[in-house]
């Protein structure tokens, strides 16, 4: 049987803004396929957040988000979507980041919990069998911190991006040490970011140095990854075990049209259709005011460049 190239290899996260559950839900079993897994933040609290809008914490009560955040794990359980639980925020506490990864393991026998390392070792010693994701928040953004991270000897997978979504080499280090991979795709963090989600005022400091160095749209061009590069660069290796599609918070034609773009590797037909959708595959805010000036024709031209450069 003929199988998909993203078969069971998308990962989504899971937000309760501009979305309901049900909507979720329809979304999900419409591209179940795909799915390996979805991430999603505890309800609890909003200091277990490490993004803005994730969770309505202002018009909802604490019953409302878990029984909209139950029906989507039921549902994923149900249809061979496995549920990783995304602990990385720094406004949470260790100890109750431990707490929550007891309290939803309990209840929903999560299969994949997603944090920094001082965690994962703790994790690690009380569940020696679960399988623990490194963080993206962690910063794994250069070779001696990849080091640390592969010699820790407590993660199952670790999540790319920034200045690692080209690296190849990188890829086979992480493969050889029989760690999986799960690449960020769409963020477009800056290459060479040293805040990792820690600071806001920091990282617009360093877009617009950027940018006012090669400009917005090489720096665009840079920093995304469209679903050619994924069809034409990294699916025929199959070094990628997860592509982790940055989702959180999109709406109900937003995700829609994420999926499908991936899917069916095709960028050009949803950014010719509107210039908002160069979003899809920036999510980095900063990058919305220039994205009515971009032009397609020319970024594809500069990926391709930067991909001879690569593959010299």
């Amino acid at each position: 049987m003929y199988k998909q190239p993203l078969y069971k290899k998308l990962s989504l996260g899971i937000a309760f803004i501009d979305i309901n559950a049900n909507q979720i839900i329809e979304v999900l079993h419409k591209y179940k396929d795909y799915m390996h897994d979805i991430y999603f933040s505890p309800v609890e609290d909003i200091a277990f957040q490490s993004g803005r809008a994730i969770y309505d914490f202002t018009n909802t009560n604490l019953t409302e988000r878990q029984r909209e955040l139950s029906k989507i794990l039921y549902f994923a359980k149900q249809n061979n979507i496995a549920l990783t639980l995304t602990l990385n925020s720094l406004k949470a506490t260790e100890k109750d980041m431990l707490y929550m990864f007891d309290y939803y393991n309990k209840l929903y026998n999560i299969d994949y919990v997603t944090t920094f390392l001082p965690t994962a070792k703790l994790i690690k010693q009380q569940y020696p069998d679960k399988k623990i994701i490194c963080s993206f928040n962690e910063g794994v953004n250069n070779m001696k911190k990849l080091m640390e991270i592969i010699d820790s000897n407590v993660f199952s997978c670790i999540v790319l991006g920034m200045s690692f979504i080209r690296n190849f080499e990188a890829f086979k280090l992480i493969k050889d040490n029989n760690i999986k991979i799960k690449l960020l795709v769409n963020n477009a963090c800056h290459l060479n970011c040293e805040v990792f989600c820690r600071d806001r005022e920091l990282c617009k400091k360093a877009f617009e140095k950027s940018e006012l160095e090669i400009g917005a749209t090489q720096l665009y061009a840079e920093t995304s990854l469209f679903p050619e590069e994924l069809f034409k660069y990294y699916i025929p290796n199959d070094i990628i075990d997860i592509y982790k599609l940055s989702s959180r918070p999109l709406g109900y034609y937003g995700l829609n049209d994420l999926l499908e773009s991936y899917i069916n590797n095709d960028s050009k037909k949803y950014i010719k259709a509107s210039f908002r959708n160069y979003h899809l595959y920036g999510r980095l805010a900063h990058f919305g005011e220039y994205s009515q000036q971009f032009d397609y024709d020319e970024i594809m031209s500069i990926k391709q460049k930067i991909w001879d450069r690569i593959l010299m």
